[in-house]
This record gives C-alpha cells, structure tokens and sequence, in this order.
C-alpha cells in the first residue's frame, strides 16, 4: 500500500482507510503522529488505560484524541476515538457510551 499515518487519515475511502490504518499498526500511528500521553491509569480490570493526543495538521485543534484501552477478555488492544475535549481515561471512556465520568461505572467489564 505504501501509505504513510497522514495518508492513510486523509484517504476518503473508509474501508481502504481502515485497512491502511490497521496495516500500520498502533504503534506506528503512534510514532508518525508523534503521540503525547496525556493521561494513564488502569481499568477496573486492573489493565492499562491511555489517553493518546495525536498531532494531525489541517484537523480543527491540530491533533486528534484517542484512549487506549484492553479487552478484560480477549486482552485485545483498541484505540477508540474520543473527544479533543476529554482530560482523563475515565472520561475518555465514559464518552464513547454517551455518558460523564462519573456516571460510568460498569459493574462488570467485558
């Protein structure tokens, strides 16, 4: 494909852009877009959290936000999407369920 972590952000077309995002890889992403951690902590699994801001030129702010987070069962990682607004893990999280952080809190993880 050849594509580099812009080109792959850039590209139009979903599927192709998911499949270039998923052949580079996390932590290629992560180093292309020079990610900052801003926040870490752990789940109530007791896995890691991070709140990862990515520097993505022409995007309104300048980076995108994404939490890392771990599948308590399959321990599968996921980089989930969230908004430029969000400070912590926990908030991160809460927001990809619609909810504060404070009223995320699942009883159980799965």
């Amino acid at each position: 494909m050849g594509y580099t972590a812009l080109d792959a952000l850039r590209e139009p077309n979903a599927e192709i852009r998911r499949i270039a995002l998923e052949a580079l890889g996390p932590d290629r992403l992560a180093v292309e877009l020079d990610a900052k951690t801003v926040h870490a902590d752990t789940d109530g699994c007791g896995n890691p959290r991070q709140l990862l801001r990515l520097t993505v030129p022409g995007t309104r702010r300048g980076y995108v936000q994404v939490v890392r987070v771990v599948c308590p069962t399959t321990g599968r990682v996921y980089h989930l999407g969230v908004p430029t607004t969000v400070t912590t893990c926990q908030e991160a999280v809460a927001s990809t369920f619609g909810v504060t952080a404070d009223d995320y809190a699942p009883v159980r993880e799965t």
